[in-house]
């Protein structure tokens, strides 16, 4: 091979390089929620929707992302994550109603986690029309749940945001 086409071909493996690192991060690419007392990343592409309070002196605050997703016959589902923080009243805060709930349901699962030295209790519900994921974080006065809804056909890519958030969540208070 003659040097003057050793250039060319060169350059067009930089360049494809470059153009599969760009794709490469653009679709890892995430955007930061930082506010109050809580941190985490949700994929670029949710778009934020709603933010109540403050995550940092109010009894309540909530933040709430959705995302149009195209389903394997190429329909748009909507899907939220949905992230509270609420003050807890009392000396602490029962679960029991909602896991009674969620274990009387069929397709549904009640487990502890840890992330990132969290100690988290996740409750599914996988049903016809809604796949449902709640993560309760209990951390001083506050209780914090983490929460996606969405059709099951759109669950796998919406799963996947939910997960990042649960992985990135660092929490001040």
């Amino acid at each position: 091979m003659k040097s003057d086409n050793l250039l060319p071909i060169v350059l067009i493996l930089i360049a494809l390089v470059i153009v599969g690192g760009g794709i490469y991060y653009f679709y890892n690419w995430t955007s930061d929620f930082d506010q109050g007392d809580v941190f985490f990343q949700i994929p670029v592409g949710w778009t934020q929707n709603q933010v109540v309070g403050d995550f940092n002196n109010t009894v309540y605050s909530q933040v709430v992302y959705s995302k149009q997703i195209q389903n394997e016959s190429g329909a748009n589902q909507e899907a939220f994550i949905i992230f509270q923080m609420r003050k807890k009243s009392g000396t602490g805060y029962n679960s029991t109603n909602l896991q009674v709930s969620i274990l009387n349901s069929t397709n549904s699962t009640v487990s502890n986690i840890k992330i990132n030295n969290y100690t988290m209790m996740q409750y599914t519900l996988n049903g016809e029309d809604l796949a449902n994921k709640i993560t309760t974080i209990n951390i001083g006065k506050s209780i914090f749940m983490i929460e996606y809804n969405c059709p099951p056909s759109v669950k796998n890519e919406t799963e996947n945001a939910y997960s990042t958030v649960l992985k990135s969540i660092k929490i001040t208070s």
